[in-house]
């Protein structure tokens, strides 16, 4: 069915109103009809209900109007990418006609000048050497203080980089993205944004406290673990005390890549400390129903978002179900591995022998390292879920529990 640009628009303010969501890749000026605008803007204000004639006055907004606009008929929560997508279009299409109009209007001054389409200009030799030196002092080895194992061998690993964190169901890829970025913001001075596509705030607020508990009680177990977050999870200070001090947070599900890319824009933009994004993870982004095409799709973006934002990525990802058989895994079991790992500039895997009875060693094995090109295998221990490096304390705990 074609629709009008007032029916899509019409179409568009139904869907915010009914599901309380505002895009963030659309502008108020992208709607045509003034009384558009002005619902829009109640829409991001956050005054949803403009039933009440005060808010309807605040925003010059007809009563009558908005009701009309409402009356579109029936429609689903997965209409709204397709409208927010053909708005969008709409929108650009706005811009270039009021561009080549604007264009034209000056072209008809006899004053008027020419000029060629702005493109980077090359570097000179010696450009390019101020410039590169420039970019050297800032760019220094990864500074860790809990992860000085992972330090040694991820030398570089800067705002620009992208960088894979894969293992199977359990082996601790969130505790470990967590307790990872909060060690890099820590140690230079930074922030850090958990993108979580799959735990909602206090479920990752809760993960956090019982890390803190593994970290303070090597030997605790799962159910002590329980009862410590139960018995002062209603403590106000008890949140400050287990939450990351650097960690900002975003859980809402059901986002695209693309997206995402616009709320880091937005996080970034109103906090600059933010150099660290964890997205939790790659097979949860929604996109292309075709997973191979949606997973290499959300590969190519990810580069994208950490070098023009300045940010680096942290992206985890989920194995192959084959690759859960107590089997060391391979590159070949990262889901969509093609695009995943050749975009990627770092790729490390977690892998646990689960074949050793209260096994605690974690094995990070170092799939890919585009800046260094070094490989290998980095271990560390695994107290229930607070990871820490392997210390010759903990290998003789470790070899204590395999099976004799």
């Amino acid at each position: 069915m074609n629709l009008t640009d007032e029916n899509l628009e019409r179409k568009f303010l139904c869907l915010c109103h009914e599901h309380e969501r505002v895009s963030f890749n659309l502008q108020v000026d992208d709607f045509n009809f003034t009384k558009h605008k002005n619902i829009y803007k109640a829409f991001m204000s956050g005054d949803f209900d403009l039933s009440i004639d005060a808010t309807a006055q605040k925003w010059s907004v007809d009563k009558v109007a908005f009701f009309e606009c409402l009356e579109t008929g029936a429609f689903s929560f997965h209409d709204i990418a397709k409208y927010e997508k053909t708005i969008a279009e709409l929108a650009t299409r706005r811009r270039k006609i009021a561009e080549y109009e604007a264009f034209i209007s000056q072209m008809k001054d006899p004053e008027f000048q020419v000029v060629a389409d702005s493109f980077k200009s090359s570097y000179t030799k010696q450009s390019m050497k101020e410039e590169v030196l420039n970019e050297w002092k800032v760019k220094e080895k990864i500074k860790l203080s809990q992860f000085m194992p992972l330090a040694d061998k991820i030398h570089t690993f800067n705002p620009g980089h992208v960088m894979v964190l894969a293992g199977t169901s359990g082996t601790g890829k969130t505790n470990a993205a967590i307790q990872f970025a909060e060690d890099i913001s820590e140690s230079n001075g930074e922030e850090w944004l958990f993108v979580s596509q799959e735990m909602a705030k206090h479920d990752v607020v809760e993960r956090c406290a019982k890390i803190r508990f593994y970290q303070d009680n090597p030997e605790g177990t799962r159910y002590e673990s329980n009862m410590f977050f139960h018995q002062n999870k209603d403590i106000p200070e008890f949140y400050d005390a287990v939450t990351p001090e650097h960690m900002n947070m975003y859980d809402e599900t059901g986002k695209t890549i693309d997206q995402i890319g616009s709320v880091v824009k937005y996080e970034v933009s109103k906090n600059p400390k933010i150099k660290t994004i964890v997205i939790d993870y790659a097979q949860l982004l929604r996109g292309a129903a075709n997973e191979y095409e949606r997973l290499s799709y959300i590969s190519t973006q990810c580069p994208i978002i950490a070098k023009k934002y300045g940010v680096r990525v942290i992206l985890l990802c989920q194995l192959k179900k084959d690759a859960y058989d107590n089997r060391r895994p391979t590159r070949a079991d990262i889901k969509g591995a093609g695009g995943l790992y050749d975009n990627a500039d770092i790729v490390l895997c977690l892998y646990k022998d689960g074949s050793i009875e209260g096994n605690r060693a974690l094995e990070v094995l170092h799939w890919k390292d585009r800046p260094n090109g070094s490989e290998g295998t980095t271990r560390l221990t695994q107290y229930g879920l607070y990871i820490s490096p392997l210390t010759e304390k903990t290998m003789g705990i470790e070899t204590s529990g395999k099976k004799q």
